[in-house]
């Protein structure tokens, strides 16, 4: 399946734009990194709005839910580097889910993808849609992912820096062509049944241990 591991970091901000350049450079060469030394941690990946760089959704794939529970991550959370509190609070308009996957068909990665945030996606649903979208042949990644809400609310130094949201369950459509993502968005509209936001991204970093 494209999710490499059972669990993801997923989180969804902008960007204050008139520091873009220095948290770009601190997401880019300290955080990514640094989050990809800890145990269990696999892949990283941003992706920036459509709109504009100042959009950003980022996706960390680990091998177990566990993984982003363990000592070594909340130590990580508890002890932000000065560069981190610099750059964190210019995050805004924050959502963080660390979810389990419930489904990921496909074999590879996007260069665009479409994210849709809902309190709820009821498997069986979300099954006859992943199928759909994978009959056409520019959408490679189809996922499913349900936000543990405790896990995603520990209490941290770092999650006090800044105000975060917590989604329901997200849905991840990866697509090597932007039209592709425009049409299977229409039909997720009316297919999926429930309330829900939907964003486009372009990929702007990969990133893997």
């Amino acid at each position: 399946m494209s999710l490499l591991g059972e669990g993801v970091i997923a989180s969804w901000s902008e960007v204050d734009p008139a520091v873009i350049d220095d948290v770009r450079a601190w997401h880019s060469h300290e955080h990514i990194p640094e989050r990809l030394t800890l145990p269990g941690f696999l892949r990283a990946r941003r992706y920036a709005g459509l709109d504009g760089p100042t959009a950003w959704f980022i996706l960390y794939e680990v091998e177990t839910f566990a993984a982003l529970t363990t000592p070594e991550y909340l130590a990580r959370l508890n002890a932000p580097t000065d560069w981190t509190r610099r750059s964190i609070v210019h995050l805004r308009n924050s959502m963080r889910g660390l979810g389990k996957v419930v489904s990921s068909s496909g074999h590879y990665e996007g260069g665009f993808i479409a994210t849709i945030r809902s309190p709820t996606i009821d498997r069986n649903t979300f099954d006859r849609f992943a199928c759909r979208c994978l009959e056409i042949p520019a959408i490679i990644g189809v996922h499913l992912c349900a936000t543990d809400r405790s896990a995603s609310t520990i209490p941290t130094k770092e999650r006090a820096l800044r105000s975060v949201d917590t989604p329901g369950h997200f849905l991840i459509m990866e697509s090597i062509d932007l039209a592709a993502l425009h049409t299977i968005s229409r039909v997720a509209a009316t297919a999926l049944e429930t309330p829900s936001r939907l964003d486009f991204f372009r990929l702007e970093m990969l990133a893997t241990v």
